[in-house]
């Protein structure tokens, strides 16, 4: 009996190490700054799963580089404050190829699911466009 249930455990062990090491693990690197930014009472944090930032005034551009150790799809989810100008959301690969974008002049909140590909590097920008507000954007894997 004690044999058949240390067999079962390690049957169970293995299944779940197995599946672990299916769903695709993601990397991140950001906040980063393209020159020249106007920024007045900037604020933000940065995780392994989200963004977020507050601003009284907001021009230019920021990104954070994501990558997924293999194909996969993410599930993005963002919420931004627009007290005045413009905020534009773009996710694009490596070949600068948008594949999501939002230009938004009012709050919005919305959720998008994106497909990746393994080893790709795609940069998630947030350009300001003369604006005040927040953001905050985050992302996982389904």
């Amino acid at each position: 009996m004690s044999k058949l249930f240390y067999l079962l455990v390690i049957v169970i062990m293995a299944a779940a190490k197995m599946i672990a090491q299916e769903k695709a693990a993601l990397y991140t690197t950001g906040t980063h700054f393209i020159l020249p930014v106007e920024k007045e009472q900037w604020q933000n944090t940065n995780t392994d799963n989200f963004t977020r930032a507050s601003y009284k005034w907001y021009n230019g551009q920021t990104y954070i580089m994501i990558v997924s150790n293999r194909d996969a799809t993410i599930q993005l989810d963002y919420t931004a404050i627009v007290k005045k100008g413009k905020l534009l959301i773009e996710v694009a690969n490596t070949n600068h190829e948008i594949i999501y974008e939002a230009t938004l002049t009012t709050d919005k909140k919305d959720m998008e699911k994106l497909d990746l590909k393994a080893n790709e590097i795609y940069h998630i920008t947030f350009t300001g466009q003369q604006t005040s507000g927040s953001y905050e954007c985050k992302w996982k894997t389904l």
